[in-house]
């Protein structure tokens, strides 16, 4: 099967400051991922990489 190119995106309310939001996030993403065997890095340049294949 050949990649279309999808994309997906989501969103989320937090009734916080943008950078503190984005922290909450992060870390939990950090701490949630590794049980999926997904490795997250945080980052400017950060990615997602599952079965060594970068998702995001």
């Amino acid at each position: 099967m050949k990649d279309k190119g999808i994309i997906v995106y989501t969103g989320i309310d937090l009734p916080l400051e943008p950078g503190a939001a984005f922290e909450v996030v992060v870390n939990e993403l950090t701490l949630a991922l590794p049980r999926l065997e997904i490795h997250f890095e945080a980052g400017l340049e950060g990615r997602v990489i599952q079965n060594s294949f970068e998702a995001g």
